[in-house]
């Protein structure tokens, strides 16, 4: 049964979409099978992903019964992968699903691959979602606003069994920790989430299938390795 990943924020421009991209390009290339769930109705992870045209039901279509869960995936390239092996990246769109079909939809995409990453929109994730995931992993940047509004995702997912929450600590300026003086540890405790990685500045590129060479995104692979060891 696949791992569910509900990837959020609680401002835009975080970097969410890349965050979500990344991984699951890597975990991919590791072999692993990955479901990559734009659960945005303005998102853009099939413009990260360069899918646009892929992708012509979403979910709430199956839902509905006009077309099967299957044609709702769009299986995308991976162009150079590790040596050795063989995973498979997907995508899809949740479309207009109800909350009481939601532990429904998620226990059938379970079936279908190792990994489900939920790329929620920016300040807010579907309270639905919470008992239906194992992670949640937050992404901010430096600086208050942003720990707070993440912090506040955080507590509104505490329902009961509600997922483990992580922390992604994106695009991390140095010059900006020194001339603030803060720390990540600011965002640790802001935010409440244990940390699993960051990234510089430099590191955040927009991802997409194309683009990806071996060496890129050392942050991500960190993260993504850490991922694989959780839950």
């Amino acid at each position: 049964m696949a791992k569910v990943i509900l990837i959020a924020s609680g401002k835009g421009g975080t970097g969410k979409t890349t965050v979500t991209s990344a991984l699951g390009v890597i975990l991919a290339r590791r072999g692993r099978s990955v479901i990559a769930l734009d659960c945005d109705r303005l998102g853009g992870l099939d413009v990260a992903f360069g899918c646009g045209e892929r992708s012509v039901y979403d979910l709430g279509d199956a839902v509905r019964g006009d077309c099967e869960l299957s044609d709702c995936l769009a299986v995308l390239p991976l162009g150079e992968k590790k040596r050795g092996t063989a995973g498979l990246l997907r995508y899809a769109k949740l479309g207009e699903v109800g909350g009481d079909k939601v532990p429904l939809v998620f226990k059938n995409l379970r079936k279908r691959c190792d990994f489900l990453l939920c790329d929620c929109p920016a300040g807010s994730v579907r309270t639905e979602f919470s008992g239906a995931a194992d992670i949640l992993l937050l992404v901010t940047n430096i600086g208050d606003s942003c720990n707070r509004a993440a912090s506040a995702i955080r507590q509104e997912l505490q329902t009961g069994r509600e997922p483990l929450p992580l922390l992604v600590v994106n695009r991390v300026d140095r010059r900006v920790l020194r001339k603030q003086r803060v720390t990540l540890d600011d965002s640790i405790d802001g935010v409440g989430a244990r940390l699993i990685g960051w990234t510089a500045e430099l590191d955040n590129l927009q991802v997409t299938i194309g683009n990806w060479r071996r060496g890129d995104f050392d942050a991500f692979q960190n993260i993504a390795e850490r991922l694989q060891n959780e839950v």
